[in-house]
């Protein structure tokens, strides 16, 4: 599964083109989001900077979001209290005597 910059949706990752230059080999981009892309630049239909922008700024919010929750869960499942008083470097130290 995958996130589109766009449409930030979760898709199945042959939902996405390949792309050589990115880390995981696909388009940021969801075939469908590409194709209307395409569409609306042969009809010169630009989408505003500011517009882009947001997006952008929204997917990636979005994204930090979801690898925050991640990082919190795995964190408790290896028995850390995420919401508790103590940080996280403060209760390794306690965990393994090194206070």
């Amino acid at each position: 599964m995958k996130q589109c910059i766009l449409c930030n949706e979760l898709k199945d990752l042959t939902c996405f083109h390949k792309n050589k230059a990115s880390s995981d080999g696909l388009l940021n981009k969801c075939s469908s989001c590409v194709k209307e892309y395409v569409k609306n630049l042969k009809e010169g239909v630009r989408m505003d900077t500011n517009d882009r922008l947001t997006q952008f700024q929204q997917a990636r919010r979005k994204g930090a979001q979801t690898e925050k929750r991640y990082a919190y869960q795995l964190l408790t499942d290896i028995g850390y209290d995420v919401e508790g008083e103590l940080s996280i470097h403060q209760q390794f130290l306690q965990k393994y005597n090194l206070t």
